[in-house]
Order: C-alpha cells, then sequence, then structure tokens
C-alpha cells in the first residue's frame, strides 16, 4: 500500500500532522491558520489530547521561531478529511481505512485480559446490532401475523399508525396514491400488488341491489404503508415481502 501521508506513533496512538494533512488535501498555504482554528480549535466536536495534541515546531523558513502544527488521530484525521468533499479527501479518507483495517488484523490477543477485552467489544457489537434489528425483527412479525389481505382500517392498527381508517384514506388521496376523488387505490399501485380490489354485491329488500369495492392491502403493501408512514424506525432498509 502506497504511503499518502507519514504516520507516526504518540502515546500508543496512531498519528499523523494536521500541516502534512492540510498540505495533502491542496489547501491554500496562505489559509492554514483560519482553517486549524476552525476545524481543530474551535471545532465542537474535537477533544484536545483525544482526538489532537497542540504542538509548537522550529519553523524551517525563519530560524529561530516556531509554527503551529497538531498531532491528530487516524480517526480525527479521517473524520476532517471527510470534510473536505474532494478528490484528495477521499484517497486519505480511504487511505486511513485500509491502515485502519491492517492494524485490526495484526491484533492478536495473547493474555487472558486481552482476549477478555476482546470479548466484551465483541458483545458490545452485538448488543448494538440487536438493538438496531428489533423494530425490523417486530414489524416483521406483525406482519406475518396478519391475514393474507387486510382492509385500511386493520393496517392503521398493525402499523400502530395515531390515525385510523378514515384518515389514512385521506392521507392516501393527500400522497397521490389513491385517487382524489375517491378512496380507491390508482392502477399502478395495484400493478405493484400492494393493494388488490374486492367487488361485493350488497342486495336490498324491496330496492335494487349494488356493488361496493373494498380495498384490501396485501403484505407487500403493508411494508409499503409503514415505509410512507414511518411506522417503523429505519424500516425503509426492510427487504420487500414477496
Amino acid at each position: 500500500m502506497k504511503q499518502l501521508i507519514k504516520i507516526t506513533e504518540q502515546n500508543g496512538n496512531q498519528v499523523v500532522s494536521a500541516r502534512e494533512l492540510y498540505k495533502n488535501l491542496g489547501y491554500d498555504k496562505s489559509q492554514w491558520k483560519r482553517w486549524y482554528e476552525k476545524n481543530i480549535l474551535k471545532n465542537y466536536f474535537a477533544i484536545e489530547n483525544q482526538d489532537y495534541t497542540s504542538l509548537d515546531i522550529m519553523s524551517s523558513e525563519k530560524r529561530g521561531n516556531f509554527s503551529k502544527d497538531f498531532a491528530l488521530t487516524i480517526d480525527f484525521a479521517k473524520r476532517i478529511s471527510m470534510l473536505a468533499r474532494t478528490t484528495e479527501g477521499e484517497k486519505i479518507r480511504n487511505y486511513f481505512l485500509e491502515v485502519e483495517k491492517i492494524a485490526i488484523s495484526n491484533i492478536v490477543p495473547t493474555n487472558p485480559l486481552d482476549l477478555l477485552k476482546l470479548a466484551v467489544s465483541e458483545m458490545e457489537k452485538k448488543d448494538k446490532e440487536i438493538k438496531y434489528l428489533k423494530p425490523k425483527a417486530e414489524f416483521m412479525d406483525k406482519v406475518m401475523d396478519a391475514d393474507e389481505k387486510i382492509d385500511i382500517g386493520q393496517a392503521a392498527k398493525i402499523l400502530e399508525l395515531p390515525f385510523g381508517r378514515n384518515t389514512m384514506f385521506k392521507k392516501l388521496r393527500d400522497k397521490g396514491v389513491f385517487f382524489k376523488n375517491r378512496n380507491e387505490p390508482k392502477q399502478e399501485y395495484i400493478k405493484r400488488k400492494y393493494f388488490v380490489l374486492k367487488e361485493k354485491y350488497i342486495s336490498r329488500n324491496n330496492h335494487d341491489g349494488f356493488v361496493v369495492v373494498k380495498v384490501l392491502v396485501t403484505q407487500k403493501g403493508l411494508e409499503y404503508l409503514s415505509n410512507i408512514f414511518n411506522s417503523v424506525e429505519s424500516n425503509k432498509s426492510l427487504a420487500i415481502i414477496e
């Protein structure tokens, strides 16, 4: 792997020079002070002696004078590179990611304490994954517990929406999913198999019978409604139910 920026070690951490990073990002040399004050010293999310360390180095341009520099952790330098929004910034960010991967792959615990720390770290990662996936799993349970096709009112209850059948119809009309003048889905949403229309003949004594159209929601449509009404956190990344 080609070295894009020099990486050294400081107090057990891998660090890079802020000056060198600034230069490699292709910024104007005359704006160095303004840049580090904004992105390092006045950065609300940067913590001194944790994300960076201030350095006074001997100036190569003016003998006897000192110039400002900072030792940045790899993680902080990576974040700064992302803010650059330039080709150089993306290259350096990817370089830091590769450096981290190599460093992690070379860490092999040899004592019980390190092994325990590694196990705890893995457990914490699993806990985060479980918390992230739990809302999705709960949503899937609701879908699978539902009948194959349900009406609009049942869909609102399953998705735990703060409104019922009539409001759902209105919102779907407003969103252009249903026709503006009737509670019926447009053909494109029927073709996508989100809804089906069921006709039912109503007979009446001493009067002519008539046909009513009932809108039913499919399991695929239930997932679609969940997305547009944000009923479950992060449900947009759920796979579509076939």
